[in-house]
């Protein structure tokens, strides 16, 4: 009997990247990574709320790009032209997300609703059939919070008096240029889509070289940011591992282009994400 494992790895990787569960996996290894820069203990109901969360939302945006590719002439049918995987990840990821969602600390309850309502409001009308992301230069901005809110806030909370540990805010400063120089590249790859839909966005108004070399500024001071609290930490070795991850990307950011394969964005630079984690995570292991 011949079997061809070709097409089941090509079809189990089309799922695994196109329901957003290695998107979740990023958010996870970011998150993690991140209770370990600040010294703190992971937790796990968080963690688990974070890739729950972060596929659900994810595939709520695929859900309202088909509502609205029909303006939402049959919401019920739209969902069921959605991949069956799709049909099972959302509605399972919604309850998960919930379930996780009422067992965390009233902090991180509060925290998640500024990026959850944002997430929802950036694909679906709300105020005279307008999104969140059609105003000018709002997108960027509203994924960079989100995600800075969702990895870095929650961690951060743990701290005992965290307001009084100069290192947070380094590290807070430092998050935001790292996704702000991770963000720009996908504007990149939407540039025609965001022109025909008269979507002013940072490439559509500097171009994109010098939209790359805004991404390449970013993370120079994001790693200037690192190089500060090494001096101040007994443990420097974690902040100086992200130092090797901003390298990789700054490379990949000299790669972008609007032609660009889609596996380069939603994989590789997506992968960053997972990357900036696990390297907190390797190191934080080898540091014991």
């Amino acid at each position: 009997m011949n079997f061809s494992v070709s097409p089941v790895l090509n079809r189990t990787a089309d799922i695994f990247l196109n329901s957003h569960i290695w998107l979740g996996c990023c958010a996870v290894a970011c998150t993690a990574g991140t209770y370990l820069l600040l010294h703190q203990d992971i937790q796990l109901i968080y963690i688990c709320f974070v890739f729950f969360g972060t596929v659900t939302i994810y595939n709520l945006h695929t859900y309202f790009g088909q509502i609205l590719k029909t303006k939402g002439k049959n919401p019920v049918l739209d969902f069921q032209h959605l991949p069956l995987y799709l049909r099972i990840i959302l509605p399972v990821g919604g309850i998960m997300t919930l379930l996780f969602y009422f067992f965390l600390t009233l902090q991180n309850k509060i925290l998640i609703l500024l990026p959850g309502t944002a997430a929802i409001l950036y694909v679906l009308p709300f105020l005279h059939g307008k999104r969140l992301r059609d105003f000018p230069f709002l997108k960027i901005f509203l994924i960079i919070i989100a995600w800075t809110t969702v990895t870095y806030g929650a961690p951060l909370l743990r701290m005992y008096h965290w307001w009084s540990h100069s290192e947070s805010f380094y590290f807070l400063a430092e998050r935001l240029f790292f996704f702000f120089a991770l963000a720009l590249p996908f504007d990149i790859r939407d540039i025609e889509s965001d022109h025909t839909l008269k979507l002013k966005t940072i490439p559509n108004s500097l171009g994109i070289l010098n939209s790359q070399l805004l991404s390449l500024s970013a993370i120079i001071f994001a790693v200037s940011l690192l190089i500060i609290p090494l001096h101040s930490q007994s443990n420097s070795a974690l902040p100086a591992a992200l130092v090797l991850v901003y390298i990789f990307l700054g490379f990949l950011i000299l790669k972008v282009n609007k032609k660009q394969n889609h596996l380069f964005y939603i994989f590789i630079l997506d992968g960053i994400i997972f990357l900036y984690g696990m390297s907190l995570i390797v190191t934080s292991l080898f540091l014991q």
